[in-house]
């Protein structure tokens, strides 16, 4: 497990609204395993998760992002390439 800084940019497109483009700079750990790339680190109180431990896994054109919380509350979000999902 290697030290590393992430930086990750978000965008949101809401219908009938501007978007909504976010940028999030911190320091995390990176490790392989089976083939996927993990990266792990803590949600800060400028994301408006602190107390959360995120972990995103990259594998071929995936991405898994998990979120664990303060209490064992957790959520799990996946991407993958030229693909687009809504959610409510």
């Amino acid at each position: 497990m290697r030290d590393i800084t992430i930086k990750i940019t978000g965008k949101q497109v809401y219908e009938n609204h501007e978007e909504d483009q976010m940028e999030f700079i911190t320091d995390g750990k990176i490790y392989q395993r089976n083939n996927a790339v993990y990266m792990i680190y803590d949600e800060s109180e400028v994301s408006g998760m602190e107390g959360c431990k995120t972990t995103l896994k990259l594998s071929g054109d995936t991405l898994r992002l998990k979120r664990i919380g303060e209490g064992g509350s957790g959520s799990e979000l996946y991407f993958e390439k030229n693909q687009r999902f809504c959610s409510t």
